[in-house]
């Protein structure tokens, strides 16, 4: 795999038909971790723009505390956003070998980069759906909910060479549920500093 405009476009669409073939080629290319960390962070602020983007349209009287915090603090969100996902490879390596899995730490840190950015494509589409066919945007939802289950139990699966892909998700599951806990909690600890809302 190549880290340019038409190696990422050939690498997406050959992880939507074959996506763990997919997943050992850009494992294979083995970037830099310099450029593992960046990509992490552009990742973070392009995840931070999207969401912002779709809260856009959205009066401020029918945001929670929460996104109005958000929309107040965008530096602020994509520091929780680049903590989640650092905590995500963290999840993925860690419970990863502790199922007996083969795939690094730098190796979970790429897959979670790719999975990342696919992610942000279909974000993208779903968002555009939602403004020129609102009548389609559940659909879209649906199917992005899907194809991101379908995608990061294939990667996850050929990160570290698990057979079984029902297991695989099911320990998705756990981790996300973790991830969900650990995030929650930041997050009140956060707004009681930021805002004033009590922490647990």
């Amino acid at each position: 795999m190549e880290w340019n405009l038409p190696g990422l476009l050939s690498a997406l669409r050959h992880s939507l038909q074959s996506p763990r073939d997919a997943m050992r080629q850009v494992i294979d290319s083995d970037p830099p971790m310099v450029a593992r960390w960046i990509a992490l962070v552009l990742v973070a602020i392009a995840s931070t723009f999207l969401m912002l983007l779709s809260l856009a349209p959205v009066p401020a009287e029918e945001l929670p505390p929460a996104l109005l915090w958000a929309m107040a603090s965008p530096l602020g969100l994509a520091a929780v956003h680049a903590a989640m996902l650092l905590v995500s490879v963290h999840l993925l390596y860690r419970l990863g070998r502790f199922r007996n899995g083969r795939g690094s730490f730098a190796d979970s840190l790429t897959v979670l980069i790719w999975f990342q950015i696919i992610m942000l494509a279909v974000q993208a589409v779903q968002l555009a759906v939602q403004v020129a066919l609102p009548v389609l945007a559940f659909p879209a939802y649906l199917a992005g909910t899907v194809l991101f289950f379908w995608l990061l139990t294939n990667f996850v699966a050929e990160l570290h060479g698990f057979a079984s892909l029902t297991m695989t998700l099911f320990g998705i599951l756990v981790a996300l549920a973790v991830l969900i806990l650990v995030l929650g909690f930041g997050l009140a600890v956060i707004f009681a500093v930021t805002v004033g809302v009590p922490a647990p």
